[in-house]
């Protein structure tokens, strides 16, 4: 059997059993959905921050879920901490703290993948002594429900953003993969053992030439292993763009990939929401594991310039996707269904996540804050709810629905900063959002004020189980 043959009859099989960016098993996505009421992945510690959440799903264990967040402020001054779920969510195991080596402080920007049989690899920033931002990662057996102590990446550089992926190698093998970014251009590295040992960081290159960009959003098709790596492109004052690059030699080379070079208003959109915290521009890539022909990537934009006294806009999401892997992209249609608003007052969308599972069907969230529409001259405090849209027919059309309450800004401890991404995955016709919310101060146990002290605030971890009903 060739190479080909086999990478195609192993992943085939996987795919119905489990996938990174697309995890499930049929049915098909039917419609009206069954979103239970939240529930706590972690509550932590009052007066502590938590957010910037990575997470996979192992249809095999359970499903077996794993969610890893930061915690602290932008740049985490606390634990990185994690929780398995064994049941698909309905519950989730004991908080635990991600062990780090000696020396190493300030974990951030966590994200997860899993292979076909269970392997759950983590991905991570900390600073090394006397060092600032290198990669880490930390791998979990699938017979296991702890993480192994994180290594470090060899790096002389300081990075950002590592984004964590799997799929097959040589020999039918799995593969993980991690991208990320320094101040100017591209890097990748790669394991070829279940992520116990790791090449050092490589830059991205095409032609021998380091690739500029930022924001790596990194997929794996499940049949021939082939990458593309959507990331970011320009700096103030623009104009900037999406771009993308295709590998089929397992990150060794690349190529452009000129059907997608889509333009966009800014890398980052706070100046044009209301509200103190950063709003990145961030894309999110997934393959689909039923047809890898079919691409999406999910994104944020403004749907007009912004108003040129106020500077406010109008921030929606939006998804780009590729019938024929990668070559052309369908133009850009707006997810979010809500009626557009007449300034001064705006409905934004951000942070979007995207998930398709393994029988094609296509899942969003995403922040919004169509209930308050806060006005930029007043933007506190005001309530931001988490959405969620859902296509069976490839992302040709969607529906979409609340989840329910995420944020009050008013009970945020750092309202600079809500982190840069949620996460989304799903297993069967099952689909988990894991993202960080606030709850109501007075609904705490134990009260919500010391005797005579100061008001204690709460963010926490939550997640949803949204069922879809079979056909």
């Amino acid at each position: 059997m060739n190479r080909s043959t086999l990478l195609t009859t192993w992943w085939v099989v996987a795919a119905v059993t489990v996938w990174a960016v697309g995890i499930g098993m049929p049915p098909a996505v039917a419609s009206d959905p069954d979103i239970e009421d939240r529930k706590v992945v972690s509550y932590g510690p009052l007066d502590v921050a938590v957010h910037e959440v990575g997470a996979a799903a192992w249809e095999l264990g359970g499903p077996k879920v794993v969610a890893m967040w930061m915690s602290g402020a932008s740049r985490s001054s606390g634990p990185m901490y994690y929780a398995v779920s064994a049941d698909g969510a309905q519950t989730w195991g004991a908080t635990q703290e991600l062990t780090l080596p000696e020396n190493t402080s300030h974990p951030a920007d966590p994200s997860v993948a899993v292979s076909p049989d269970g392997t759950f690899v983590a991905t991570l920033l900390a600073d090394p002594e006397l060092a600032l931002n290198r990669v880490y990662a930390t791998r979990m057996a699938s017979e296991a429900d702890v993480f192994e102590q994180a290594t470090l990446i060899e790096s002389e550089m300081m990075v950002d953003f590592p984004r964590v992926v799997a799929g097959p190698g040589p020999g039918a093998q799995t593969w993980f993969y991690i991208f990320c970014h320094t101040m100017s251009d591209l890097f990748y590295t790669r394991s070829a053992d279940d992520g116990q040992t790791w090449a050092g960081l490589q830059p991205v290159q095409v032609d021998g030439q380091d690739v500029v960009g930022w924001g790596a959003a990194p997929g794996v098709r499940p049949d021939d292993g082939t990458i593309y790596l959507a990331y970011g492109y320009g700096d103030p004052p623009g104009p900037y763009f999406l771009r993308l690059l295709e590998s089929t030699d397992n990150a060794l080379t690349y190529s452009h990939l000129t059907g997608l070079n889509e333009q966009i208003t800014s890398g980052y959109y706070d100046e044009f929401v209301p509200g103190a915290f950063r709003v990145p521009g961030f894309g999110a890539m997934a393959i689909d594991p039923n047809d890898p022909n079919n691409l999406y990537l999910v994104f944020n934009d403004l749907a007009a310039p912004p108003d040129p006294q106020t500077g406010d806009g109008d921030l929606d999401v939006y998804l780009l996707r590729s019938t024929d892997g990668g070559q052309t992209w369908a133009q850009r249609q707006r997810i979010n269904q809500d009626t557009p608003q007449q300034d001064p007052e705006h409905y934004d969308q951000f942070m979007a996540a995207i998930n398709v599972d393994s029988a094609g069907g296509v899942h969003i969230t995403w922040y919004d804050t169509r209930k308050d529409h806060p006005a930029a001259d007043y933007p506190y405090p005001f309530d931001i709810e988490l959405y969620y849209a859902w296509s069976s027919n490839n992302g040709e059309t969607f529906a979409e629905e609340l989840v329910g309450k995420a944020i009050d800004t008013g009970d945020l401890l750092a309202p600079e900063f809500i982190g840069d991404y949620n996460a989304l995955t799903s297993a069967g016709n099952l689909v988990i959002p894991v993202y960080m919310g606030t709850r109501d101060p007075e609904s705490i146990p134990g009260g919500p004020r010391a005797p005579g002290g100061p008001k204690q605030l709460d963010e926490t971890i939550f997640s949803n189980r949204i069922v879809h009903p079979p056909p």
